[in-house]
């Protein structure tokens, strides 16, 4: 075969349907859950790094509060020892130019140098002064305020002690070599009580260096800033010493009342922080951290590309696979297309390299298709049979329709003979009037229905012609609901039951006959009932009957039976209606005859089969 080229097979439309159609099903089968899953392999990741992250930012910034809480319970603890104490008590109480005892302030500095010692790893320095004598002792530096060189902590110990008799504060104060330096102060009014005195203050100075180190230790990295902020709002500790004492959100832009739970936020380079945030619940201080994203957003990046990668790849692996299968159907489907040009040419053509091939799948197609072409030539061959045969049928029912039309002016002329024999009507120009009129409704032919007043007209015509003949051997009883006389049924429906009951029933029956004729609605239909009182029929010949009705018969007869009247209204109105033979009130034979409640031709031909519809299996 011809080797065909890429080119061929895209500009070929049936190849190009066939790659279409199996790169949309890769698509959808392969590559679209496989991208969903790549997705959620990503969405999982960045979630397990994100988390883990907050995760080790909650844990590092609750380990620096847990830290910070004790130590500052412990200077808390010594700022109202030392407030308490009596030596200082004496101390700040002494006028000025009453210097105090030697032995007073050797006990302050003993206590001064004992919590330096103990607690030097956070507590840098310790200021007791008296506003009576402005002297200050520390353990750096004794002296008149004026000749200490760190004097900025008096004007805000003044004002906190208006309504405070402790409190701790961020600032910012120069060592006596003249370098600035952070601390976290503790301050107390001495004599300490809740009376608010303002004899003196006893100032405990924490190192920010001990909670920087302390902050590097424990904080998760990388760790942009981290600030302590007290009850109040105001900046405790921070990475910029020029943030202290002052208030959070204005120092750093931060929203305070959103740092309660963690959240993320975009700095003011455009970098995504993260911020985690603890609080105390011995002093309300807020233990703030915020951590760079930077990192993050990396590793998130680097996993995108990688995704996006993958994806590309196989999506050029979902058109080479596409190609690729589409090419190997493509392959028999033109065998099979240049088969049906010429199915036994092409299957002689390839019989020897089939036979030396086994028999493969193009082979039994072939040898199918050839078989379906051989049976439809059969079918055709009698199609054409069954029209030339129906074109003869209908040839010989024009011609039929010759002899009623004869028959019927014949009857016109025969009744105007008999009136004229007796010059008025008589017996015989009656029956053959009743007989003309019954061929006059016979020949009417363009519709399958007509009004039940016409079929019931029809059935007096003929019960009178067979009263006439029988010469009064039976009676007849009609119960008609008139109001039922507009609507539809099927032509000649109840006089092959009337002929059936007056010749198989009645004449056998040794009495008197009597035909019983009621038509009523009931359910939505219309209910046709014929009842005798012949004795002819048992049980079984009437289970028979009901059994033989679900049988089909031919619709083409010398007679109209009992069955083809079923037929003809299962035909034109469809299962459910029909006839159905019982046991009559009379003590003969009943038969019951439904029918649709149709009264008008449009609601009729909604029932009636379209002749677009294939024939019945009758014919």
């Amino acid at each position: 075969m011809k080797k065909y080229n890429f080119r061929y097979y895209f500009h070929n439309y049936r190849f190009s349907s066939l790659f279409l159609k199996n790169f949309l099903t890769i698509l959808l089968v392969l590559y679209l859950p496989l991208s969903l899953t790549c997705l959620g392999i990503s969405l999982y990741l960045q979630n397990a790094w994100f988390s883990e992250l907050a995760s080790a930012a909650h844990d590092s910034v609750a380990s620096v509060q847990e830290v910070v809480d004790t130590v500052q319970t412990n200077v808390s603890g010594a700022c109202i020892n030392t407030a308490s104490d009596p030596s200082v008590s004496s101390f700040v109480l002494t006028k000025k130019w009453d210097f105090p005892s030697y032995d007073i302030v050797q006990n302050i500095q003993n206590i001064i140098r004992s919590l330096t010692i103990s607690c030097g790893e956070y507590i840098d320095s310790i200021y007791i002064y008296s506003t009576n004598n402005d002297y200050l002792l520390s353990n750096t530096q004794s002296s008149t305020l004026a000749s200490f060189y760190d004097q900025d902590w008096l004007p805000f110990c003044e004002e906190q002690a208006k309504s405070l008799s402790q409190w701790t504060w961020g600032r910012t104060a120069m060592t006596r070599e003249g370098q600035a330096v952070s601390y976290i102060s503790t301050a107390s009014v001495v004599p300490y009580s809740l009376t608010r005195g303002t004899d003196g203050y006893v100032v405990v100075n924490m190192s920010s260096d001990w909670l920087a180190q302390l902050v590097k230790q424990r904080g998760s990295a990388p760790l942009e800033e981290f600030f302590i902020v007290d009850r109040t709002g105001l900046v405790l500790y921070s990475f910029d010493p020029k943030q202290l004492g002052s208030a959070f959100e204005k120092a750093t832009g931060y929203p305070l009342s959103q740092t309660e739970n963690a959240q993320m936020l975009t700095g003011d380079d455009s970098q995504t922080l993260w911020l985690t945030c603890s609080s105390s619940t011995q002093n309300g201080w807020r233990y703030i951290a915020v951590n760079s994203l930077e990192e993050y957003d990396r590793s998130v990046s680097f996993l995108q590309r990688i995704i996006w990668l993958v994806l590309f790849l196989l999506f050029l692996l979902a058109i080479g696979v596409s190609y690729f299968v589409s090419r190997k159907v493509f392959l028999p489907i033109q065998k099979i297309i240049k088969m049906m040009d010429d199915p036994k040419a092409f299957y002689d053509q390839n019989s020897e390299t089939n036979a030396r091939g086994g028999y493969n799948e193009l082979r039994y197609i072939t040898a199918s298709f050839l078989q379906t072409i051989t049976k439809t030539e059969q079918a055709q061959q009698e199609l054409i049979q069954y029209i030339t045969r129906l074109k003869e049928t209908q040839t010989a029912l024009l011609q039929a329709q010759i002899n009623p039309h004869f028959l019927y002016n014949t009857l016109q002329t025969i009744n105007f003979m008999a009136i004229s024999l007796t010059r008025s009507d008589n017996q015989v120009s009656k029956a053959i009037g009743m007989l003309s009129s019954m061929f006059s409704q016979m020949m009417q032919v363009d519709s399958n229905t007509i009004p039940i007043r016409q079929e019931l007209d029809y059935c007096r015509s003929y019960l009178d012609l067979e009263l006439l003949r029988h010469g009064g051997e039976f009676e007849v009883e009609w119960r008609i609901d008139e109001t039922l006389l507009d609507f539809f049924t099927v032509k000649l429906t109840l006089q092959p039951i009337l002929e059936n009951a007056i010749k198989y029933d009645l004449d056998n029956s040794g009495e008197k006959g009597r035909v019983r004729i009621s038509l009523s609605k009931a359910e939505n239909a219309i209910v046709f009932c014929v009842e005798d009182n012949g004795k002819s029929k048992d049980d079984a010949w009437i289970v028979q009957m009901n059994e033989s009705l679900k049988e089909i018969s031919p619709l083409i007869g010398r007679h109209i039976g009992v069955q083809n009247v079923h037929q003809r209204i299962l035909l034109v109105f469809g299962s459910g209606y029909g006839l159905s033979f019982s046991r009559s009130e009379l003590g003969g034979i009943g038969v019951t005859i439904r029918l649709p409640d149709t009264q008008s031709e449009t609601e009729q031909k909604t029932l009636t089969p379209s002749k677009d519809s294939p024939p019945s299996p009758s014919g």
